[in-house]
């Protein structure tokens, strides 16, 4: 009870839109949901949240990917990474950098037949 938050909720429809293959497993899914403790995901997420600067849905998004692909139920295929979101001002910062090195190579001369 109480564990379906909109938080949880939100971060649970965003790992299975991402992994269609677990969204159409089954009871595969239930299993391996019966041994993912999910409030102490919750509770590990806040903390990690504020010390990633990453919103809490990120965090809970990465946890529960996780420890699904760790579960025997559902290891047929490796996972695919979750992107970790980029913030627009380092981009910015980026583009903006003159220190950007610059390599040159020789142009390639065609062989003499």
């Amino acid at each position: 009870p109480g564990m379906l938050s909109a938080r949880m909720i939100k971060a649970l429809c965003e790992v299975l839109k991402n992994r269609p293959e677990w969204r159409e497993s089954g009871t595969k899914l239930f299993d391996a949901f019966d041994t993912i403790d999910l409030a102490a995901l919750q509770e590990a997420a806040g903390s990690e949240a504020v010390c990633r600067r990453l919103g809490k849905v990120q965090v809970l998004v990465e946890r529960i990917a996780g420890e699904l692909n760790k579960s025997p139920q559902l290891s047929a295929e490796p996972a695919p990474s979750v992107p970790a979101p980029v913030k627009e001002s380092y981009l910015k910062v980026a583009a903006a950098s003159s220190t950007t090195a610059r390599v040159s190579a020789p142009p390639i001369q065609e062989r003499a037949s």
